[in-house]
């Protein structure tokens, strides 16, 4: 496994010394010339050890996040740099559905798919090296234990009733709808580990034992245990916070309410309804991991970090069945994916991730159902005789193959560049969709004897690099936890960094946000993650050289929607920009409206296939 650097804390590395990406200076001939850029693919592959950093073992190893390739394509997309109208000759493929984009939504399209016309062919193309979209893992090997953490897609509910989201998926997988997690094999303490990476974030506070970090050695644990008393914000941020924290617990706005709190920003509702302080409004907005308060007050409903749910009422019910697989969601994508191509799979069920994978029989020619994996689509077109024609690059060569239809299962950002004749109120529509960025870390420690000092599974902080990382108790799967649980063996601890913008206009921040996570190499991050991690942990004996095995991180350039008022309920006379994302444009159809769950990516990639079936 590829290892931190041997200099933890480096000085900053100003835009200055970069040239394409690459750090200028000793090391640069190391990794190439600066003019070095491959002229079909758009890849300036030798910035990329420099950029990328280690990835960890196993079948997402140089696959984590964004990579400098997929970053470098989807701006080559955006800038019209591949060859614009021109379709690549050779269309020797045909196919009855063509599905782009790797993430859930694709995947539910092929699944779809597969159940309404198991005689047909399909092909999906994805640009990443391995399917999942936001669903991979980062593997490490630690001191001869395996562990492993989810690079973004992370938390799941079980359905158990016909009724909730999801339950015909589950099905279709053969999942379980309750799960066994690993007791600590050292002496029993008061410290409550959460079971899904995210849940002290998003579901109630109760979820795991959480440690704010104020600027000083002092933690304030739990906080919200005593109605913030012991928080040291003014009691003005107190009042705020507490007042969105009792609107929260209404529940999910309706009617005439939806619609009006979709009429203003969150900044609007919350300083008029509530006189929230820009104290309040940093603490709340930075803790949904978007950019800026200008976004829709109903987009902010879900009001994350802001709660202690009362035991054993509906929100701490809820919250107990918010957990994570090992891996995240990774099992879910790969069990979609065997269902569409057996053969790539080894023997092994559910509790096994469906057994090992053979990338290269995903794309035979014998297979109804193909992936293909490294395929960049660049233009997409309806044709005059009801065919569609898709174009792409794939190892630095243009491509092309036809379907009767195609399920656009993919960003807004890359959408409205490859429709080729998109019309002006859809590709409005998709200029509505502002995203904001987000780093995901693992971070692979030897042991958490320091966290168990402090008496803590998750934390909070307010200066420096990122604001949330947690571990979490192992889930038994396949029989038995990736590693033991004990405080002197190795865990994986998730570390999430978003890059707030407020002062700019909603839609000038993510822009923004993403050159500022874009322009840094992986060794200036990783000073800024060892220099934060031992300011805080430090005064409990966290040690960087000792406990510290690995660091992969995961940027993911539209990791969040940042909806603007308007974006759910469009005045009269007008359609909003997630009902025009429901209409299909001719022959194509779109499995993504942005703001789902895994469970509502799935739904919507299905709902496009029969959008197009029905057609």
């Amino acid at each position: 496994m590829a290892q931190r650097s041997d200099t933890p804390l480096l000085p900053h590395i100003s835009r200055r010394d970069f040239c394409n990406g690459v750090l200028v200076g000793a090391g640069a001939g190391l990794l190439g010339a600066c003019d070095g850029a491959n002229p079909v693919s758009h890849v300036a592959y030798s910035a990329r050890p420099a950029w990328d950093g280690p990835s960890g073992i196993g079948e997402y190893a140089g696959s984590n996040g964004n990579t400098w390739h997929t970053m470098q394509a989807g701006h080559a997309i955006r800038d019209g740099e591949y060859h614009g109208d021109r379709i690549p000759s050779g269309r020797g493929e045909h196919y009855d559905l063509v599905v782009v984009g790797g993430g859930f939504g694709g995947l539910g399209a092929l699944n779809a798919f597969r159940k309404e016309r198991p005689e047909g062919k399909a092909l999906l193309l994805d640009n990443h090296k391995i399917f999942g979209g936001y669903a991979k893992a980062n593997q490490f090997e630690v001191d001869g234990y395996k562990i492993e953490g989810a690079q973004a897609s992370l938390n799941f509910i079980a359905p158990q009733t016909p009724e909730e989201d999801a339950w015909a998926v589950w099905n279709d997988l053969g999942l379980p709808r309750s799960f066994e997690f690993a007791s600590r094999e050292d002496d029993a303490s008061d410290t409550v580990f959460a079971a899904s990476s995210s849940g002290p974030l998003y579901v109630g506070e109760q979820s795991a034992t959480t440690g704010y970090h104020f600027g000083d050695e002092r933690f304030v644990i739990d906080m919200w245990r005593d109605d913030l008393a012991r928080a040291p914000f003014s009691n003005e941020t107190k009042r705020a916070l507490l007042s969105l924290r009792d609107r929260k617990r209404l529940g999910t706005p309706e009617g005439r309410e939806a619609r009006r709190l979709d009429s203003m920003t969150f900044a609007e509702f919350a300083s008029e309804e509530f006189g929230a302080t820009p104290e309040a409004l940093e603490f709340v907005t930075k803790g949904m991991c978007i950019t800026g308060p200008q976004i829709s007050a109903y987009g902010a409903r879900a009001l994350p970090g802001l709660e202690r749910y009362p035991e054993g009422s509906p929100g701490a019910q809820f919250a107990e069945r918010f957990v994570s697989f090992p891996a995240g969601n990774t099992v879910l994508a790969r069990g979609l994916a065997k269902l569409a191509v057996p053969e790539a799979f080894g023997d092994g069920g559910a509790a096994r991730s469906y057994g090992d994978l053979d990338q290269s029989l995903l794309d035979r020619p014998a297979n109804a159902i193909r992936i293909r994996s490294g395929a960049t689509v660049y233009r997409v077109a309806n044709r005059a005789d009801g065919a569609v024609d898709i174009a792409y690059e794939k190892d630095g060569e243009e491509r092309a193959v036809t379907a009767d239809g195609v399920v656009l299962a993919i960003g807004a950002w890359v959408a409205k560049h490859i429709l080729a004749d998109i019309e002006s109120e859809r590709y409005a529509a998709l200029s509505r969709y502002h995203y904001s960025p987000i780093l995901m870390v693992n971070i692979a420690l030897r042991n958490w004897r320091f966290l168990d000092k402090l008496g803590i599974s998750a934390a909070r902080w307010f200066k420096g690099l990122g604001f949330y990382a947690s571990i979490r108790k192992p889930m038994v799967w396949g029989g038995e936890a990736l590693a033991p649980f004990h405080p002197d063996k190795p865990i994986v601890m998730t570390l999430y960094a978003p890059f707030p913008m407020a002062d700019l206009p909603l839609q000038a921040q993510g822009a923004a946000a993403r050159m500022k996570m874009f322009e840094t190499l992986f060794a200036e991050y990783e000073a800024a993650i060892l220099e934060q991690l031992m300011e805080m942990f430090g005064p409990a004996g966290f040690d960087i050289r000792r406990d510290v095995a690995g660091i992969v991180l995961n940027r993911w350039g539209h990791g969040f929607v940042t909806p603007p008022p308007g974006f759910f309920f469009a005045k009269k006379g007008e359609t909003a920009p997630v009902d025009i994302m429901r209409i299909p444009h001719g022959r194509i159809a779109f499995g993504q409206n942005g703001l789902e769950s895994w469970a509502g990516a799935v739904a919507a990639g299905e709902r496009a296939v029969r959008q197009l079936l029905d057609a």
